[in-house]
This record gives C-alpha cells, structure tokens and sequence, in this order.
C-alpha cells in the first residue's frame, strides 16, 4: 500500500510489490491476479480502519453523522492522494465499484443516522435518500478535488465544513 503512496499507480510493478512485501513473483501469483487486487486489499484495509474507528459511537444523530464522516475522511487522507487517484482511476476506467458502492459501510451508517435524526425530529422537510444523495456527493467532489489538487488542503476539514453546509437547512435545532 506505501508503494501507491510514493509511486504514480502505473508505475508500480509486481516486482515492486514483491520487493517491498519481500516475498517472491511466484508467491504473489498464488494469492493475486494483477496489482489490482493488491489495491483492492488496500481498499478494503481503509473500510475495516473506518469501522474500527465508528463503532460504540454515541452521539445524537447528526452529530453521529459528521463524526461518521469525519473519521472516514481522516483514514482516506492518511491513505493519501496518490492511493485514492487510484481509486478514481479504477472507478472510471474499469467500472470497479469501490467508491460508488451504496453497500459500502460508510453510506450504510450515515443512512442509519439520517433515518433516526428525522424520527427523533432532528432533521426535517426532506428525506433520508436525498441528503445521503447530496452528502455521497460532496464527499466524492472533495474527494476527486483533493486527489487532483495532490492533497493540498486538509480532506477532513474540507470535507466537513460541506457536510455541515448540506445538512444546515434541515436541521431543526432538535440534538
């Protein structure tokens, strides 16, 4: 996974992967197909640190739901931007389904948190769906302008302040 963080994705190798993992061409075939699948580990690696961190969480609803996206943010950058254009690469050109996935637990869990915050009255005047919609959306468009702008600003910051902004005209005052 360090490898994709100092080298451009086409630029590592098997060889390279070998070499830092010190463990034989041969070795590597048994368990991987091609270096994406290597990537792919890693990407799972950043799903399990995320849930890691979210579990036994109890802030009220939306609080929750910046914490959520908050934590997820901060394992993304220390991943950094080169692993992520990786991401995006792999997203766009060969329709691998890591950041759109809606099974992934990071959506999953900030869905769970929007339907309780409009029960408890937290959130009103629109629907669980559509805000899930507009925050997928920001945390991808930072996403994509972080990894484009090589990590230049801080993800979790950025990414935060566009959450509090999406969720301002729904909140009711209520915890």
């Amino acid at each position: 996974i360090s490898l994709y963080q100092t080298k451009p994705y086409d630029s590592v190798t098997i060889a390279d992967i070998c070499e830092a993992a010190d463990i034989s061409v041969g070795s590597f075939y048994h368990y991987f197909k091609d270096k994406d699948e290597v990537f792919n580990e890693g990407y799972q690696l950043l799903t399990q640190v995320y849930q890691e961190r979210s579990k036994d969480c109890s802030f009220p609803p939306v609080e929750h739901i910046l914490y959520l996206i908050r934590i997820f943010s901060e394992c993304t950058e220390k991943r950094g931007y080169r692993f992520m254009s990786v991401s995006l690469h792999n997203e766009v050109l060969h329709s691998r389904s890591y950041v759109n996935n809606p099974n992934r637990p990071i959506y999953q869990d900030i869905y769970k948190e929007l339907v309780k915050a409009f029960a408890c009255g937290a959130l009103s005047g629109g629907s669980p769906d559509a805000i899930l919609c507009d925050i997928v959306r920001i945390m991808k468009g930072t996403l994509y302008d972080w990894v484009v702008r090589e990590g230049c600003f801080s993800l979790p910051e950025e990414v935060d302040r566009m959450a509090k902004m999406v969720l301002a005209p729904y909140r009711t005052g209520q915890p």
